[in-house]
């Protein structure tokens, strides 16, 4: 299963790093080109939009990755219900929208979030055959249609935003974007409904597929309560500035955990359906996220001052004093993503979603009573919160394979060290080095150094971790060792 992981995370990964590296360059043009005002005004309707985006993203279809057979009549009734709940979120953001407007005081808001809708449609479109193609593990044109929709978007985002169109180059981005990739999908699946379901199919919905909408609403009520509540009690200078500096925390989740997590669900679900404990598998791909979720997200905190001031410019600077927030609650949620991808693979979520529902209550309540003092005592909050919460949704999640505490813990305490031993030395480099050299080339330096300073650890004081980490590549190779002998 190591060798199917690997593979199918390589893609995963490829499409990744070119995704994330395309949206940057985007990303940083769009923003340039239209200020933090215009920026923020799109930010501010996306909020609501990206809600309906996740609940239908990956959600009612999940079932599908996981169920042991596929019966008749389960996708037409998946398909079906999928395009009724996009449509009538659609429905809800267009009534939404004129509410929208008044609460942020800013009227563009309105025709901006109802255009933007339509994004939720086009993704419910493709998602069966977005899940059909996760199920089979084809993970090589998953790679190519996320591609393929980010070249796409950004060509008419930046078309866009060059014509001088604001806030709209961002919408025309996604909508264009969304648009490829259901066609894509649906192109590489081959599957389309050839009938409608009968009343009894729709029963087979049920399970993990409404507990997963129910989670992906808590967690996106997470991520976008500071968008909301800084829209209101500050503006769209204090939304822009957030919308970035998450940008940043995003791009690193999605480089590293996004394929790990996907393809880890498509595993382990298949693990369990041969009939295979996951619990190793589990607690190794752990290793593998904390190790470069924390080292990264705190590398990412130390090189904040010169990326910000060479990308963005000096109108983006309050974005270096939330960073490191930011970055706190990044590196935790790395964790967090891959607890949600073992539940979903073993059917367990419901205890895990209750609590995720707890948590974002608290993060609204949270931040409703600090954001009046300021965008970092709000980011200070946002962190507080996942801190807080954080060991409840672990305890949770070891319980479908009953993986202890202390095993959790143990598995932990090597990506602490070197992630510790990394901003040690990396701390007294700033403190002697930040501004006796052009940024460029401080930047290249600390990147280089903390690299080299995680490799040496892992090398020579953490074997075991190395051993680990090389194991996945050793599950490939031996693979096509293997296969050359046959053919000879």
């Amino acid at each position: 299963m190591k060798k199917y992981f690997v593979i199918g995370a390589a893609w995963t990964s490829m499409a990744a790093w070119v995704e994330q590296g395309l949206n940057l360059i985007v990303f940083v043009i769009i923003a340039r080109l239209i200020g933090t005002e215009e920026f923020g005004l799109a930010s501010m309707a996306l909020a609501f939009v990206l809600f309906g985006e996740v609940l239908v993203r990956n959600t009612l279809t999940e079932g599908i990755i996981e169920r042991q057979q596929i019966v008749e009549g389960f996708l037409e009734a998946t398909f079906t219900a999928l395009i009724g709940f996009g449509l009538f979120l659609f429905f809800i953001l267009a009534m939404l929208s004129p509410l929208a407007a008044v609460i942020y005081g800013q009227p563009t808001v309105s025709v901006l979030m109802l255009a933007a809708s339509v994004t939720v449609i086009l993704i419910a479109g493709g998602g069966v055959s977005t899940a059909i193609l996760r199920r089979n593990m084809a993970f090589r044109t998953l790679a190519i249609r996320s591609i393929t929709g980010v070249m796409v978007g950004g060509v008419v985002g930046i078309y866009l935003a060059v014509e001088g169109y604001g806030a709209w180059s961002v919408v025309g981005q996604r909508l264009a974007m969304s648009a490829v990739n259901s066609v894509i999908a649906i192109l590489a699946a081959g599957w389309w409904p050839k009938r409608l379901p009968t009343i009894s199919n729709f029963a087979l919905i049920g399970g993990l597929g409404p507990q997963i909408v129910i989670l992906r609403a808590a967690i996106l009520a997470m991520l976008q309560t500071p968008t909301v509540v800084l829209g209101v009690v500050i503006g769209p200078h204090a939304v822009a500035v957030y919308a970035l500096t998450w940008r940043f925390v995003e791009v690193l989740l999605t480089l590293i955990v996004t394929p790990i997590k996907s393809v880890a669900q498509s595993t382990i679900a298949i693990m369990r359906r041969e009939g295979m404990r996951s619990d190793k598998f589990f607690l190794e791909l752990t290793q593998i996220i904390a190790l470069a979720g924390f080292t990264s997200a705190a590398g990412l905190a130390l090189i904040a001052d010169p990326v910000v001031e060479l990308t963005f410019g000096p109108d983006w600077r309050d974005t270096v004093l939330i960073l490191p927030w930011i970055c706190l609650v990044g590196a935790m949620q790395s964790l967090t993503d891959l607890q949600e991808s073992y539940l979903m693979a073993w059917d367990s979520t419901r205890r895990y979603v209750k609590a995720v529902v707890i948590e974002a209550i608290a993060c609204i309540v949270f931040l409703g009573i600090v954001s009046s003092y300021g965008i970092v005592y709000a980011a200070a909050a946002y962190a507080f919160r996942a801190i807080l919460f954080f060991p409840i949704r672990t305890r949770i999640a070891l319980t479908p394979e009953n993986i202890s505490a202390g095993r959790y813990v143990r598995t932990l305490f090597a990506p602490c060290i070197i992630a510790l031993a990394m901003v040690v030395v990396l701390l007294l480099w700033r403190a002697v080095m930040l501004g006796q050299m052009p940024d460029i080339v401080y930047l290249v330096a600390t990147v280089m150094i903390g690299v080299s300073i995680v490799g040496a650890i892992l090398a020579f004081l953490t074997p075991s971790v190395w051993k680990r980490l090389m194991s996945f590549v050793y599950s490939v190779r031996q693979e096509e060792v293997g296969e050359s002998l046959h053919g000879e």
